[in-house]
């Protein structure tokens, strides 16, 4: 395990070194059951539609610990609670910011 001080320069070298925005969405259990496979699809088309495939990571984890709130969605650091219908409103922010 790298220690907190090294793993926060890591961190920020990588992020440099890619110049990707990270958008993370929860495939957990409650998530997956509120259409995480939905918005992941739904970010796909985004990413494709605004040309920024090479500009964004997109990926999925389990459980970003907020299971009561909607699909979590982690776009650079910053958490949005979304559903199937509402995913073209707080991600789409940050997956058309990659654009500039």
């Amino acid at each position: 395990m790298i220690p907190s001080r090294q793993r926060s320069c890591y961190i920020k070298y990588e992020r440099n070194r890619t110049a990707k925005m990270k958008v993370v969405v929860c495939i957990g259990s409650s998530c997956h059951i509120k259409g995480s496979r939905l918005v992941v699809e739904r970010l796909q088309v985004l990413v494709a539609e605004h040309g920024v495939g090479d500009k964004v990571d997109l990926s999925g984890t389990f459980c970003l610990g907020r299971c009561a709130e909607g699909v979590c969605v982690l776009a650079d650091g910053e958490l949005f609670s979304v559903s199937p219908d509402t995913v073209d409103d707080a991600p789409y922010a940050c997956v058309a910011a990659a654009e500039s």
